[in-house]
C-alpha cells in the first residue's frame, strides 16, 4: 500500500469537492477536502482543526485517469462563490478515471480559490497521470459546435462525432441541446407516478431526493416528485408528487410567486431554497 510521505508529495492544498452520489437526482453537496497528490495517486481528506489529513476519504490511481479538464463557468452551484467573474472562466476541474472492471467512467469535481491554482492543479496532475502511463481519452472544447453523439450511456461524458468526422469524448456540462429537457440527469420522460416513487424509494431515501416526469393526467405537463419523511411519522419516507403549472405568460411554477422562464430555472431555484413549494 502506498504511503503518504513529504518526499513523495507532489503538490497538496484545499479544494471544494462536490459530493460523487451516484444517485444522481439527489441534492448537489460540497465538501471542504484536502488534496495530496502523488506520483501514484491523487487522495483526499477530511480535515479536522488541528490535522488536514485527519481521515481519509478518497484515492484515485493516476494510471486509472482518462481525463483531466477545467470545467465551463456556471456548470457547477458552488462556482458563484469561487469564480473570477472578470474572466469569464471559472476555477473547477474535473476528472475522469475508472474504478471497475466495466470500465466504468466516473467524474470528480473540485473548486480551487483561484483560476491560478486551479491551473496549477490541472498541470501537476496530467504530468504525473501520463508518467504513470495514463491513456487520456481524446476530448473535444465546444464553441458553438455542432456534434452527433454516438454514445450517450455515460451522464457525465458522451462519445461524439464532429462535424468533420473525428470522434472524441466530451463533458456533457459543456453542451445543451436547445429547449430540451432530455440532457438533465434528473428528467425522466413517460414514467408512472408508481415507477417514480419506486426509483426515489431504491435511491437510498434521502430527502430531497427528486425527478422531474411527464404529467400522467395533463397532456403536454410536467410533475415534480421529491422524497420526503413523513410529517405524521418521521421513520417513515413518502413520495410527494407536485404539478408543475404555467402562468399565462408562459413562466414555470410550484408556487406562483416564484416563477421561472423554464423548467431547469425552477428547479434549480427549489434545490437550493426550501420555500415556496
Amino acid at each position: 500500500m502506498e504511503r503518504i510521505a513529504s518526499n513523495l508529495e507532489v503538490k497538496s492544498g484545499f479544494l471544494l469537492k462536490k459530493s460523487q452520489n451516484r444517485h444522481f437526482f439527489t441534492r448537489d453537496n460540497y465538501k471542504r477536502r484536502f488534496f495530496v497528490l502523488s506520483p501514484m495517486s491523487l487522495q483526499y481528506f477530511e480535515p479536522s482543526d488541528e490535522n488536514p489529513r485527519h481521515k481519509m476519504k478518497g484515492r484515485i490511481f493516476l494510471a486509472l485517469m482518462k481525463a483531466v479538464e477545467t470545467v465551463q463557468r456556471g456548470a457547477l452551484d458552488c462556482q458563484q462563490q469561487s469564480e473570477t467573474p472578470q474572466s469569464g472562466e471559472s476555477c473547477s476541474l474535473q476528472i475522469v478515471y475508472v474504478e471497475d472492471v466495466h470500465n466504468t467512467f466516473y467524474t470528480m469535481y473540485a473548486t480551487a480559490p483561484s483560476q491560478s491554482e486551479r491551473d496549477s492543479w490541472l498541470s501537476a496532475i496530467r504530468q504525473h497521470a501520463v508518467a504513470r502511463g495514463a491513456r487520456f481519452a481524446p476530448t473535444y472544447h465546444p464553441s458553438g459546435n455542432r456534434y452527433i453523439v454516438v454514445d450517450g450511456t455515460n451522464s457525465k461524458w458522451w462519445y461524439v462525432r464532429d462535424s468533420a468526422g473525428e470522434y472524441g469524448y466530451i463533458p456533457t456540462n459543456y453542451i445543451r441541446k436547445p429547449d430540451s429537457l432530455e440532457t438533465f440527469d434528473w428528467y425522466y420522460r413517460k414514467i408512472s407516478r408508481q415507477r417514480a416513487e419506486h426509483m426515489l424509494l431504491d435511491a437510498g431515501r434521502k430527502e430531497g431526493c427528486f425527478l422531474v416526469r411527464d404529467s400522467v393526467s395533463k397532456k403536454d405537463a410536467y410533475t415534480l416528485s421529491v422524497m420526503a419523511k413523513d410529517v405524521n411519522n418521521r421513520s417513515e419516507w413518502r413520495v410527494h408528487h407536485y404539478h408543475i403549472n404555467l402562468t399565462e405568460d408562459n413562466q414555470f411554477y410550484l408556487s406562483e410567486k416564484h416563477a421561472f422562464p423554464s423548467i431547469p430555472e425552477l428547479i434549480y431555484y427549489h434545490k437550493h431554497n426550501s420555500g415556496g413549494a
